[in-house]
C-alpha cells in the first residue's frame, strides 16, 4: 500500500504541478456535483500547466456556470460558441480557449447542435496533438454520444500530446449514463475528493493498488 504525503493546494499548484504534469498525461477528477469543487480544481491544475506544454482548451456543456465563467476571465481564455474559432491578424493569441456553445433549452435542437460542436473540436485536438482538453463534466459527453471520439483520444492520444482532463461525479458510475471504461483506467493523474460512499471508495481502490480506501473517507 502506498504512502500518504499531505500538501497544501497552494504549495501544490506552485511547486509540485507545474513540473509533475506532462504533455499528454489524462487527469481524471472525481467527486460529488457542487460540493467538492472539482471545476475550480480543475481550471487552477490548467493554468499552472506552463504555457509551452500544450494548447489549452476548456469545454463547457451547461447553459450557465459561474466558475467557468470567473476562469475564463482570470485565465485570458477567449471565450468561444462554435468551432473552429474565428482568426484575425490583429488579434493576439489568447491563453486558451473555451467552447461554451449557446442553448436554446430546446433539448433536441441543443443535443444535436453541440455535437457537431463538441466533435469537431475533439477530433481537431486529437489530430494536432499538444493540446489538453477539459471536458467538465465528462458524462454530458457521453450524453452526446461522444464515446468513440473520447475514447480515441483516451487510448491514442497522449502519444500525440492531445489529453483529456475529465471531470465525473461518483467513481462506481450512474446508472443513467454509462461512460467509457477508459475514463477510469487511462488517467496518468486522479483527483479525488471525499467520499463517505464505500463503493465509490472501493471503486477508487480497483483503479489503483496502491490507494487505501481510507484516505478519502470522511
Amino acid at each position: 500500500m502506498g504512502s500518504l504525503t499531505r500538501l497544501d493546494r497552494g504549495e501544490f499548484l506552485d511547486s509540485y504541478w507545474p513540473g509533475l504534469y506532462q504533455s499528454g498525461q489524462h487527469v481524471l477528477l472525481t467527486g460529488a456535483t457542487q460540493r467538492s469543487g472539482k471545476s475550480t480544481l480543475g481550471y487552477q491544475l490548467l493554468e499552472a500547466v506552463p504555457q509551452h506544454v500544450a494548447d489549452k482548451q476548456a469545454y463547457c456543456m451547461k447553459p450557465r456556470d459561474r466558475t467557468v465563467a470567473e476562469a475564463t476571465k482570470r485565465m485570458g481564455f477567449r471565450e468561444i460558441d462554435n468551432w473552429p474559432p474565428v482568426k484575425y491578424p490583429w488579434q493576439t493569441e489568447p491563453a486558451g480557449y473555451t467552447l461554451w456553445p449557446k442553448h436554446t433549452f430546446d433539448p433536441d435542437r441543443d443535443n444535436e447542435r453541440l455535437k457537431g460542436i463538441f466533435r469537431r473540436a475533439m477530433l481537431d485536438a486529437y489530430k494536432k496533438g499538444d493540446t489538453i482538453l477539459f471536458l467538465d463534466e465528462v458524462f454530458g459527453v457521453a450524453e452526446l454520444g461522444l464515446h468513440d471520439e473520447l475514447s480515441s483520444i483516451l487510448s491514442r492520444g497522449a502519444g500525440m500530446g492531445t489529453a483529456a482532463w475529465m471531470s465525473v461525479q461518483r467513481g462506481s458510475g450512474t446508472q443513467q449514463v454509462s461512460i467509457p471504461g477508459f475514463v477510469w483506467s487511462q488517467p496518468y493523474h486522479n483527483f479525488i475528493a471525499h467520499s463517505s460512499n464505500k463503493t465509490d471508495r472501493q471503486k477508487y481502490a480497483d483503479m489503483n493498488g496502491d490507494f487505501d480506501p481510507s484516505w478519502i473517507e470522511n
